[in-house]
């Protein structure tokens, strides 16, 4: 999980931001579009006019919990057959694990950080609306970080970290294949459990986030 604490402190910080502006934005709607300049270039430049209309837009758009799962079950599925086929590798990893595996890994990390920043930063906007809009944002921000949490202790840890689910007796007794394989059989259980409930998952997040946009 170290990995991925490091790469939150490296990259949330411009969706906290983003999500704060998005939420000021907001708060300023009704005194912008007093101007009547402001809504002559808001139609010219065919920007809505109702940003609560665009905020759902958005919401699907950036708030990815279905792009995010479906990188989850491709990784564990991949990474499953690669344990099972080929086994564990060296410190160079293979050109699979290199140039497929590795950059969804990371992909699916940064999507799931940038979500986690932007409702951070629309928490810490909605302040002024109360706390309960606040906490409610901020309490939503678990979301990606149960994904991330389920890239940590699958892939991140299979094949980022290039460990085994084996342990210190097993690997004294075992055979490496073994280990490789047993390794392969845990991710194929994520796999499962990831592809049985997704869409539950998403069905639950689309809701609480539709929820979370009347508290805007």
């Amino acid at each position: 999980m170290k990995i991925y604490l490091k790469r939150i402190q490296k990259e949330i910080l411009p969706f906290i931001l983003i999500g704060l502006l998005t939420k000021l934005l907001f708060l300023f709607q009704g005194d912008l579009l007093r101007w009547k300049w402001m809504k002559s270039y808001f139609r010219y430049a065919d920007i809505s006019l109702s940003l609560k209309l665009r905020s759902f837009q958005l919401f699907g758009e950036y708030i990815a919990p279905v792009t995010i799962a479906y990188c989850l079950i491709f990784l564990y599925l991949s990474a499953a057959l690669h344990r099972l086929i080929i086994g564990r590798t060296g410190e160079g990893g293979s050109f699979f694990v290199n140039k497929i595996i590795l950059p969804i890994e990371e992909f699916a990390s940064l999507l799931s950080i940038a979500t986690l920043g932007l409702l951070i930063g629309i928490s810490l906007g909605s302040i002024v609306n109360g706390p309960e809009a606040a906490v409610s944002f901020l309490v939503f921000g678990l979301y990606p970080v149960f994904f991330l949490l389920l890239l940590a202790i699958g892939v991140g840890f299979v094949v980022v970290q290039n460990k085994t689910v084996c342990t210190g007796w097993m690997q004294g007794h075992l055979p490496g294949f073994i280990c490789s394989r047993m390794d392969g059989l845990y991710l194929l259980a994520l796999f499962f459990v990831t592809i049985t409930f997704h869409n539950k998952i998403d069905e639950q997040i689309r809701m609480i986030g539709k929820w979370l946009l009347r508290q805007l």
